[in-house]
């Protein structure tokens, strides 16, 4: 017994996001962040200061490089709690 599939409406061609190759010049690192707007960014088009800017690596990376500095500015702005008030049988959540 044959099946009988219907065609997808959607295709059958594929899309590429224009953006999907950031050039340069990337966001610089320095100004990823904006405390005093309490904004940051991060992704493939930030400059990580390594040359992975650009890459799915470096998109990463600047992630875990905006974490640590949300992680500082909460710090030195005293909202945060530290790790050991933040910890639960063992489980820590470092805001």
């Amino acid at each position: 017994m044959a099946a009988n599939f219907r065609s997808p409406l959607w295709g059958p061609h594929l899309h590429r996001w224009g953006a999907a190759f950031p050039t340069a010049p990337l966001l610089p690192r320095m100004h990823a962040f904006v405390p005093s707007a309490r904004v940051g960014f991060c992704g493939d088009f930030v400059d990580t200061g390594d040359g992975r800017g650009g890459s799915v690596e470096g998109a990463a990376l600047s992630g875990m490089q905006m974490a640590d500095a949300l992680v500082e500015a909460l710090r030195l702005d005293g909202s945060a709690a530290s790790s050991a008030d933040r910890c639960d049988g063992g489980k820590c959540v470092v805001l």
